[in-house]
């Protein structure tokens, strides 16, 4: 099939949404984001849920949304075309016919064309899909460590956002907290997966972003911590594990240095300008790295203010090509730091926020009080998660399909959403479908707009 790198998403037309609405978004390759919009009841959310259970496989969610088909047009020409039929009951088990439903009696098809593959490829859904494991042991294991309440002859129950889960899709959830080899609940065939796998979706319900909240372990007399509190710890995690590869890298390097050094003392035509001009590009870097505690007081290597002797230019490049090769291993989430902080901080008023390596996210008010992440009002904490789970939690190259990212956000932040959305997606490599109501969200984007039914926007 086509690689992975080289398909994009670019228009996506579903049928009979909520069983009467007909919607086509068309998604240029080159756009960093689309925006949906229409008044309430035309399905947005469904829309958006679909696109997110269509990629992610998840063969229960796709029966229980209000939809009879849908197709997926990629920038290669390739098609991914879903659909939902409902089998009779006589087709069912007798298990599942005497407590069916039209959830139970849905069944799915996957239909993929494309010009690299001789004839299109084919598969449905089981009727009697299901979990493989139904030992009850299992289930009150899985609520103990999660929290999730199991429902007869369905899943769990998601405490937070009231979804139906299946036990496959909470064992991906879970994946790392729960030692059970759970089977997936069809037997979905290679093609379909590689085609899944080459489109990675995030769905973000803003509405339930901030009310996710993960048992610190499975006591249930430990209390739970919000999803800001768990993102300043996962930054902790991340610049430790970053610390760690750039100390790898580091006593690799110097290991080898006198070595290198002997064999070659590197090109003799590079000038004191680029030397000085590399130093003081690392100096800023390093000063960066400094205020996030990343690196302590750095031993510089100083440069005299004398004209460089030629072997002294070598050696010089030779160890900023080495330090440069070091201070690598910190680009990626410096990038994302310094962008997080830059959003948070235009938009947080009396307060300057910052990233600490020990104490993860630091608020400093400005009389000079300190601000716990959890005492931050529900519109700064909307905010701060969002923008980091778009910058840490997303996958580079997803689509992210985000609900009404207005909710809990000021007008004059929303004014300045997209602006950094396209920052984050330049960061990233993200890009965005945002289904929205706010006028001040599309602000100057009305050419990257699609109404999903007629109207004036500003009625909705």
């Amino acid at each position: 099939m086509t690689d992975i790198l080289a398909r994009a998403l670019t228009k996506i037309e579903a049928d009979r949404i909520l069983g009467r609405f007909d919607h086509v978004v068309v998604f240029p390759a080159d756009w960093e984001f689309v925006i949906i919009h229409g008044p309430n009841g035309v399905g947005k959310t469904k829309f958006l849920e679909l696109i997110a259970a269509t990629f992610d496989l998840r063969i229960n969610r796709i029966k229980g949304i209000p939809f009879e088909s849908a197709r997926f047009i990629f920038n290669d020409g390739a098609t991914l075309e879903v659909a939902k039929s409902t089998a009779p009951r006589s087709a069912l088990s007798k298990t599942k016919q005497r407590r069916s439903s039209i959830r139970d009696r849905a069944v799915i098809g996957f239909k993929f064309s494309g010009s690299d593959i001789a004839k299109p490829l084919h598969w449905s859904s089981s009727l009697d899909g299901g979990d493989a494991s139904t030992n009850p042991e299992v289930y009150r294991y899985i609520e103990a460590v999660t929290g999730f309440k199991p429902v007869a002859d369905e899943g769990f129950i998601h405490p937070d956002t009231g979804e139906i889960l299946s036990l496959y899709e909470v064992s991906r959830m879970f994946q790392d907290r729960l030692p059970i080899p759970i089977q997936p609940e069809d037997n979905i065939p290679d093609w379909l997966r590689e085609v899944s796998d080459q489109i990675k979706i995030h769905l973000i319900e803003t509405q339930r972003l901030l009310n996710l909240r993960i048992p610190r372990s499975s006591s249930r007399s430990e209390p739970a911590r919000s999803s800001v509190e768990l993102y300043s710890e996962d930054i902790v995690r991340r610049l430790k594990d970053a610390m760690a590869q750039n100390s790898r890298r580091s006593t690799d390097l110097d290991r080898t240095f006198p070595d290198r050094l002997l064999a070659s003392i590197g090109p003799s035509d590079v000038s004191e300008e680029q030397i000085r001009d590399k130093y003081k590009e690392q100096t800023a870097v390093r000063e960066q790295l400094a205020e996030i505690d990343v690196l302590s007081e750095a031993e510089y290597l100083p440069l005299p203010e004398r004209t460089l002797q030629s072997w002294e230019r070598r050696v010089l490049w030779m160890y900023l090509e080495d330090a440069a090769t070091k201070l690598g291993t910190f680009h990626d989430v410096l990038a994302r730091i310094k962008l997080l902080t830059r959003i948070i901080n235009s938009h947080f008023r009396y307060k300057t926020f910052s990233i600490n390596r020990e104490r993860g996210f630091e608020i400093t008010t400005d009389a000079g009080e300190n601000v716990s992440p959890g005492g931050l009002s529900s519109g700064e904490q909307h905010e701060l998660v969002l923008a980091y789970d778009l910058l840490f939690k997303v996958e580079p190259g997803a689509i992210v399909l985000i609900d009404e990212p207005e909710i809990s956000l000021h007008v004059s932040w929303q004014r300045q959403f997209l602006a950094d959305i396209i920052e984050i997606a330049h960061v990233s490599g993200l890009r965005f479908v945002i289904a929205t109501h706010s006028p001040q969200i599309i602000h100057k984007w009305w050419d990257r707009t699609v109404a999903l039914v007629e109207g004036d926007p500003e009625e909705y």
